[in-house]
């Protein structure tokens, strides 16, 4: 398999930042190898992690991968945005590899399911971001990993997780329905759509901003820490020029 290495000499693999380059490559010609060959590290690396991790870590993907490094089994348990299922079916309309979708789709399954299973403690149908313990990166898992919005250390539920997790598991669905299994894309469509339910439901009052038509982060925030009011200043100026894309979680005013 072959590895994205930018500058020549990482030889690893996040989440997030690999779909995106994933995406760009597939409007490339002669990139298809090595597209399939990203996407096999994801689904090769589940298997080694499932049989070297404890049970409740099992079918998660790790935030980052590094399928050449000897100590990898050191790697933290917590896992990134859900856009896999996007990237597939991203790069399955350019491509229209369906042996590359087959072989996704019950990696992808797990995957999602595991967050459903591992990110919703308190059953309301909202995930939330899992936090740790180091003060200058609260919530690798986020992706943003020393925003301000965690320095409360609380586990909250985040709507941006939550609407990444329903677009994915609708991507799942349009998966499904390209592999010709209808059961399988009701079921993951009917629980993308509870989930944007639930968005709505739990976050609307609280969350919209009806000016903007955004649900949106960095309100409330308090003024004794001057890092957090720089951040506001920021929000400020952003929505001044229209630039800001805003994303929503938790209180930052421990609400």
């Amino acid at each position: 398999a072959q590895l994205i290495a930018p500058g020549g000499g990482y030889r690893g693999q996040w989440i997030w930042d690999t779909m995106f380059v994933v995406d760009l490559l597939s409007i490339l010609p002669g990139q298809d190898k090595v597209i399939r060959d990203v996407f096999q590290n994801y689904w090769d690396f589940q298997v080694r992690w499932n049989e070297a991790m404890p049970d409740y870590a099992h079918d998660m993907i790790p935030c980052m991968i590094e399928p050449g490094k000897k100590d990898w089994v050191k790697f933290p348990a917590y896992s990134q945005i859900p856009i896999l299922a996007w990237g597939v079916w991203e790069n399955h309309r350019v491509t229209s590899d369906r042996e590359h979708l087959a072989r996704a789709f019950p990696r992808l399954e797990a995957y999602l399911q595991w967050n459903l299973d591992h990110r919703d403690r308190n059953g309301n149908g909202l995930l939330e971001w899992e936090i740790s313990g180091e003060p200058r990166c609260r919530s690798g898992e986020s992706g943003l990993d020393n925003s301000p919005r965690f320095d409360a250390a609380a586990i909250v539920d985040s709507v941006d997780f939550s609407a990444f997790q329903a677009h994915d598991m609708e991507c799942l669905a349009r998966i499904a329905d390209e592999l010709g299994h209808p059961g399988d894309a009701a079921t993951w469509r009917e629980r993308s759509q509870h989930m944007t339910r639930q968005i709505h439901e739990h976050c609307f009052w609280k969350h919209w901003d009806r000016r903007e038509q955004v649900y949106e982060v960095a309100r409330r925030l308090p003024r004794s820490n001057s890092r957090r009011s720089r951040v506001e200043q920021a929000v400020a100026e952003s929505r001044r020029s229209g630039r800001l894309c805003r994303w929503e979680d938790a209180q930052f005013s421990g609400e």
